[in-house]
């Protein structure tokens, strides 16, 4: 009997004392920082957006500024590229994209998907593992908005295994 006084005794004290009131503060989450300047090609982004179409997006376009977000364990990891007078995206009418980004040369096929997108790249091959028939997928469409006979900005995002992704292009004539 002594005992079972003594437990509830106890479980009485430890429960009146572990729920107090505290004022602690939350603690902030460690900002990130991310330095901005001013782009070294000027984008205008004056005027209507206008739909997507190849006829909208051909010639030659400059990179302002390629920004890349990432984030597999821990802080995202964030990238600002500065376009410089030798970067480009050459859209063409044959469907296929010129481009150079940092001294860096590519050559991407790309087609018009709505009047709000663009799918860049061909088709993915793979082997249907149960018929063993080739099977086609086609690359996921990419934002472009918004554009305007001066601006472009194009927006690829995806989840990876290593976890999500977002690239951002500035584009301007």
């Amino acid at each position: 009997m002594k005992a079972n006084f003594l437990f509830v005794l106890l479980a009485i004290i430890v429960f009146t004392s572990s729920c107090q009131k505290q004022n602690v503060a939350p603690i902030a989450a460690p900002a990130i920082p991310v330095t901005i300047a001013a782009p070294a090609i000027p984008v205008t982004t004056a005027g209507p957006a206008i739909p997507v179409t190849t006829a909208a997006l051909l010639g030659k376009w400059s990179i302002a500024k390629d920004s890349t977000w990432s984030q597999l364990i821990g802080p995202p990891s964030i990238t600002v590229y500065r376009g410089t007078s030798n970067d480009y995206y050459d859209f063409r009418s044959d469907g296929k994209c010129y481009k150079q980004e940092n001294g860096v040369y590519d050559t991407i096929a790309y087609k018009v998907a709505s009047d709000t997108s663009v799918i860049f790249g061909n088709p993915v091959a793979a082997i249907d593992y149960k018929s063993g028939d080739t099977v086609y997928f086609q690359p996921a469409p990419n934002v472009i908005s918004p554009l305007t006979a001066h601006s472009a900005k194009i927006i690829f995002s995806y989840a990876s295994p290593g976890g999500p992704f977002c690239q951002t292009i500035f584009l301007g004539k």
